[in-house]
């Protein structure tokens, strides 16, 4: 997602889970969590000027 987001110049994306997957969704936060201490999401990712943030959408299906 975030080669696509580089390519196309977006700054922001989007995941959706289905609400009845509570632990999938725990794993995708605590993934994007680490990722961002890592550098690897935010703002300038890994000293570039490229910001990418990632959310997560959680409906019903």
């Amino acid at each position: 997602m975030i080669i696509g987001a580089y390519a196309m110049g977006a700054d922001e994306g989007y995941i959706y889970c289905r609400a009845e997957y509570p632990m999938a969704i725990n794993h995708l936060k605590l993934a994007i969590a680490r990722a961002e201490e890592r550098g690897f999401l935010g703002h300038k990712i890994l000293g570039t000027d490229f910001n990418f943030e990632l959310h997560i959408k959680e409906g019903a299906g």
